[in-house]
């Protein structure tokens, strides 16, 4: 038997809830547990009927979040828990398998889609404007492979190692350029780091990238995780976080 994801872990006054699916029964099944005070235990008997149909390729998993979302494999997308700012609404047709969704990520009370055709959506709250979706920035540049949110910032990884971040902590981040909107490149900023030579890394050996509350987490096949934002080391710091064992990137 073997675990699909680690879904959702929002951190409540009264605990937490989380999901999981498993990935390699004949069955595909969901399982939750723990606090519902937003309704996070409440999967949608919609979603159980159509795991059976298409098995479930991602779900989201974010600390900020009171909501999660699981995709398809067919490209379908359901939401469901905290629900304030519609964040669990997506706009009419997006995540559906006339226009499917490739991968989801959830931010406090917003939630940005990478459709399988390349666009980046965002809907819920827009307060920082962290559904402003730069697509005259994105057209311009290679296409994007992964979507990220924060607490109230949304982010982009294109093919080309360049990071497209904006919303409330977009100012955190390198290359900020104008109002709540920043673009770097993370090879680029490796070769700034006033710690030594520059590192050997290629951008293909970026193997993932996630977001914290003010964060942006980048991962690589070497094992070395960066990070950039608001975490210890203070605003646009660049750090890095130690390995299994007590060891460290050079």
């Amino acid at each position: 038997m073997n675990i699909l994801s680690y879904a959702v872990t929002a951190s409540l006054m009264a605990g937490f809830s989380s999901l999981a699916a498993v990935a390699d029964d004949p069955v595909q099944v969901l399982h939750s547990w723990g606090s519902n005070q937003y309704g996070l235990e409440d999967i949608p008997a919609d979603l159980e009927t159509a795991i059976q149909e298409s098995r479930i390729v991602q779900m989201t998993d974010s600390g900020a979040s009171r909501h999660v979302g699981v995709v398809l494999e067919d490209g379908r997308i359901f939401m469901w828990g905290h629900n304030n700012e519609g964040q669990c609404d997506s706009p009419d047709d997006v995540g559906t398998t006339f226009d499917p969704v490739a991968s989801l990520a959830t931010g406090l009370e917003h939630t940005i889609a990478l459709m399988e055709d390349g666009r980046v959506v965002c809907w819920g709250v827009n307060y920082d404007f962290e559904c402003d979706v730069p697509i005259a920035t994105l057209e311009a540049m290679p296409p994007v492979v992964a979507v990220v949110a924060g607490d109230r910032f949304s982010a982009c990884y294109l093919e080309d190692g360049n990071i497209v971040a904006w919303g409330m902590n977009a100012d955190l981040f390198p290359g900020y350029i104008e109002t709540s909107l920043s673009v770097w490149n993370v090879i680029e900023e490796f070769e700034k780091n006033p710690g030594g030579d520059p590192p050997p890394w290629e951008v293909n050996a970026v193997t993932k990238i996630a977001a914290g509350d003010t964060a942006i987490f980048v991962g690589f096949d070497t094992g070395v995780v960066w990070l950039w934002g608001n975490f210890n080391g203070g605003p646009g710091a660049i750090d890095q976080v130690p390995q299994a064992g007590g060891s460290s990137a050079p």
